[in-house]
């Protein structure tokens, strides 16, 4: 599922934009979640960590561009596009990194091409990291430097190579995302990377770093199996 936000002013622009958006996901079999903001100012106070962003930059009250700005502010790693009838101040858009430029009206054929390229660098980035939020910050982690997950509740800590990073979420959410990644549940604290297990000694994970998780009985069964087939096919994703 990729996130997109639509912040258009213009109720017309902003209709046919989801709606090639909705013809583009509907033509690739893809999952596209899309909230519309009517004005940039919304949209800065509630960003919501989106993948995407299309951003009209003649708007009322905040310009797109400044509302760009502040979007940098917290996340450097957004796909923006700018959305405009004036090239000239999209040609701008270098400043605040932006990705592409559409200029409206915004014919399907032509937003498909581009969409075709946006969607490529999107989905490549998102299947090499995540993006963890929190209530004051948002990290990009490399999905290879995270060694093992553990949820307490409802709070998430993810502990890479270099540092933990805390976050809220629910254990069904981060293994909906990492279990693709060769990450696999040894109990039902701890979401592990396969890639940084070094023995298992009776019920102890040994991590490459010396850490020490504890497996339970009801996990055994399937994350040794798991393992097994791990190492058998030569393991490895780092």
């Amino acid at each position: 599922m990729i996130k997109i936000a639509v912040v258009e002013d213009s109720d017309d622009d902003a209709e046919n934009l989801i709606s090639n958006l909705n013809k583009y996901s509907n033509s690739n079999g893809l999952e596209f979640d899309i909230d519309r903001y009517v004005d940039a100012e919304s949209f800065t106070e509630r960003n919501q960590g989106y993948d995407i962003v299309f951003m009209d930059i003649m708007m009322n009250d905040m310009d797109g561009m400044s509302a760009a700005k502040k979007l940098r502010e917290s996340d450097k790693d957004a796909v923006l596009v700018f959305v405009t009838n004036m090239v000239q101040f999209a040609l701008e858009g270098y400043s605040v990194n932006a990705f592409d430029f559409m200029v409206k009206p915004i014919s399907y054929y032509n937003f498909a091409l581009k969409m075709d390229r946006i969607y490529e660098y999107t989905s490549g980035r998102l299947k090499k990291e995540i993006i963890v939020s929190s209530k004051t910050a948002k990290t990009v982690l490399a999905i290879s430097s995270i060694k093992y997950v553990e949820v307490s509740n409802h709070t998430v800590t993810y502990h890479t190579e270099d540092n933990t990073v805390t976050a809220s979420g629910s254990l069904k959410e981060i293994e909906n995302i990492l279990g693709e990644h060769a990450f696999c549940l040894c109990n039902q604290c701890y979401l592990v990377n396969l890639n940084y297990v070094r023995s298992v000694k009776g019920n102890d994970l040994i991590l490459s770093d010396g850490s020490v998780l504890q497996i339970s009985l009801p996990k055994r069964k399937v994350f040794m199996k798991q393992l097994a087939y791990f190492f058998g096919r030569g393991g490895g994703e780092r």
